[in-house]
């Protein structure tokens, strides 16, 4: 009996961890992640029309902590993205994780994206570009890749990030810099 109750305890505690990573994640991702929508209109909540929508999410040592656990909770494209974080290629600079999905048809050029007024440059990208869709993408179409951006253009004196893809952008508050 004693057995019985000491595992069902262990099982309950195993469940409640779970629970707590997942949330763990969330809040980290929610923290760091901020949208730019393509040809959107908004009305109220609700982006209606978008062509597309982007993604550019701020790794950190949390976040990259957290991905390099690569628990059941951690998205796939964070864990294999994140791996960049504090090698030789992100050296005094930050990385950022973009994530795209083309809500109608959709000509996409990575070098169309800036962030904080710097045109990304063919360096700047860390993953493979055999795995980036790029030019006229249907409906449906996603990816995700990795860049990386010279700390001192990441930071706008302000502690906010200001990203474009053409005439659209987004900004977000950097953790730490509130």
């Amino acid at each position: 009996m004693m057995k019985k109750m000491l595992m069902l305890c262990a099982l309950a505690f195993l469940c409640c961890t779970g629970a707590a990573r997942a949330d763990e994640v969330e809040t980290l991702l929610s923290g760091r992640t901020t949208t730019v929508w393509i040809e959107g209109e908004q009305l109220g909540d609700m982006m209606i029309g978008a062509r597309a929508l982007m993604e550019f999410i701020y790794v950190d040592a949390a976040l990259s902590r957290i991905a390099v656990e690569n628990g059941p909770d951690v998205p796939e494209w964070l864990t294999w993205h994140a791996k960049h974080f504090g090698t030789r290629e992100t050296r005094k600079k930050a990385l950022l994780i973009v994530r795209f999905e083309a809500r109608k048809r959709w000509t996409f050029e990575p070098m169309h994206i800036r962030v904080n007024g710097r045109s990304l440059e063919e360096s700047d990208i860390l993953s493979k570009k055999e795995f980036i869709p790029t030019g006229e993408l249907p409906a449906g179409s996603s990816g995700s890749f990795a860049i990386c951006i010279p700390a001192a253009k990441l930071d706008d004196g302000k502690g906010r990030m200001q990203v474009r893809y053409g005439e659209y952008e987004a900004s977000l508050t950097l953790p730490g810099k509130k």
